[in-house]
């Protein structure tokens, strides 16, 4: 009997190990792996001629999901941003580092072929880096006047032609009225008028026109450009000829616009970065606040109008500047968000903390309000006042 059972324990000890031992020759290896294949990614970007080089990465995401939906997108940036501004002959590289979330996919044979771009004109498509997880796509974006970043989808007509140069009522044979015939969907026209090759001057109207006898005061040549807009939707730039301007004719626009000097007034100006505020000698605020019409706006360092909440480079203090017109507010204020409460000082408008408030209310250090069993609001909530300045 001994003789039996000890000719039965190497087998038995061999079977118990080869059940504990891990199965490896069952997981998947890399050629196991299913190839992504295509991927399209929509792109969203608002960088044009004239803007900040520093400004590119905030211009530029991704508009919605990836597909297929197992690709996410870990960053997206602009790698040739220039030092200044962006010229028209420039052509923003992107590159969006991409994952998969499915593992039973891989990303090692991934070709510039696979790849689709939609929201912009692309000039080329480069694809390196490339893992079974992940990978990096870099787009070079054709030039900037080729660009009409319009909606994925949209059947806009927003092209412009017939671009040529009229002559005004000041001066019949003095020609610096821009004129084009109008595009069907276009409801805004962005105008830009060049002296030689330089940019010196871009606006937006809504007429079919735009006399820039102000700015037309030097004897030399110039040209216009013009794009149809509607929306966040724009289409390509149209390029007029080049027009030479006499020296008389020069001299009748100084006489005519108070020496060359354009005439400016205070007002509210919007583009397609946001909001601005054109003082009336033509100048802007940057990086700082500024009092308009009884109420506070701060700008930030391209000199746009900050909204929400924002805490100051000079003092590191919090305020709130109302998400729509971006006046600051004061008194209390509830976020659109979380639905907290938050005091803002009714004298320089910053963000209480770790205090009581002049309604005999408390706040924590994060500045929201502690509450009281039962209420759902400060008892002294009122609509915001005027303040008498920020605190910096």
């Amino acid at each position: 009997m001994k003789k039996w059972l000890s000719g039965m324990i190497i087998p038995f000890v061999a079977a118990c190990m080869l059940t504990a031992m891990p199965m490896t020759s069952l997981a998947k290896t890399d050629d196991d792996l299913e190839e992504v294949g295509s991927i399209t990614i929509d792109l969203e970007c608002s960088i044009s001629e004239g803007d900040k080089g520093s400004d590119a990465d905030s211009q530029i995401a991704v508009d919605g999901d990836v597909d297929p939906d197992f690709i996410e997108v870990k960053s997206i940036k602009v790698t040739n941003k220039p030092s200044g501004d962006w010229k028209a002959k420039d052509k923003p590289k992107v590159e969006i580092k991409i994952r998969r979330t499915d593992k039973d996919y891989t990303l090692k044979k991934l070709s510039k072929d696979d790849i689709t771009i939609n929201g912009v004109e692309v000039k080329g498509i480069t694809v390196s880096n490339k893992e079974k997880a992940s990978a990096t796509i870099v787009v070079t974006m054709a030039a900037l006047e080729d660009q009409s970043y319009e909606s994925e989808g949209s059947d806009l007509d927003l092209e412009v032609s017939g671009l040529k140069w009229e002559s005004n009522s000041d001066n019949s044979s003095n020609r610096t009225v821009a004129t084009w015939e109008a595009s069907s969907d276009a409801d805004e026209y962005e105008i830009r008028l060049y002296r030689n090759d330089t940019l010196i001057k871009t606006v937006e109207d809504t007429a079919d026109e735009y006399d820039f006898a102000p700015y037309m005061t030097e004897s030399t040549s110039y040209r216009f450009w013009v794009r149809g807009m509607r929306g966040t939707s724009h289409g390509k730039w149209s390029k007029s000829g080049s027009h030479y301007v006499s020296s008389s004719e020069a001299a009748v626009n100084k006489k005519n616009n108070g020496g060359g000097s354009p005439t400016y007034y205070a007002t509210w100006v919007r583009d397609n970065a946001g909001w601005w505020y054109r003082n009336a000698d033509g100048s802007w605020t940057s990086n700082n606040w500024q009092l308009i019409d009884g109420k506070w706006y701060f700008f930030g360092s391209n000199g746009y109008m900050r909204t929400g909440w924002f805490q100051s480079p000079f003092s590191g203090l919090w305020f709130y500047l109302d998400p729509v017109n971006g006046d600051m507010k004061t008194g209390w204020i509830q976020s659109p968000t979380s639905g907290l409460w938050y005091y803002m000082d009714r004298g320089d408008g910053h963000m209480l903390t770790n205090t009581k408030t002049p309604d005999n209310n408390y706040v924590n250090a994060d500045g929201v309000w502690t509450g009281a069993a039962g209420s759902s609001r400060p008892s002294g909530a009122t609509s915001s006042t005027g303040a008498t300045g920020p605190a910096a």
